[in-house]
């Protein structure tokens, strides 16, 4: 039972990676065309890759801090709100990658703003 938990618990990191990498090959294809906008495809994209990368908010609030504010208000008042950001993407980022059938909100927008971290 112990090794089965083990087994199951280990490939969970697995599938979100492979889901990531499948679906980077699907937003090359698409991105081009208008085709992909408002589609369950570009919310399950968008979705994992959240869920996948939302720990970077952390880094990159603290590098922003940092640049306009100085280092201590970086490394205190930044890091509090890259937690919360990170944890505000993530979470995002695993309701849209669940729901990503349901056309809500409407026409499969983002419930976070920018889309991705990348998008910054």
């Amino acid at each position: 039972m112990k090794i089965y938990f083990l087994k199951t618990f280990l490939m969970l990191p697995f599938l979100l990676g492979l889901a990531v990498l499948l679906n980077t090959g699907t937003l090359f294809a698409y991105t081009s065309s208008g085709e992909y906008q408002g589609t369950p495809q570009k919310k399950f994209h968008r979705g994992t890759v959240n869920a996948a990368t939302g720990w970077m908010e952390l880094h990159q609030e603290i590098n922003r801090t940092t640049e306009t504010r100085g280092l201590f208000e970086g490394l205190t008042a930044g890091v509090a709100r890259g937690v919360g950001l990170a944890i505000a993407r993530t979470g995002a980022g695993i309701y849209e990658a669940v729901t990503f059938l349901i056309p809500m909100p409407e026409d499969y927008e983002s419930v976070i703003q920018p889309e991705t971290i990348n998008n910054q």
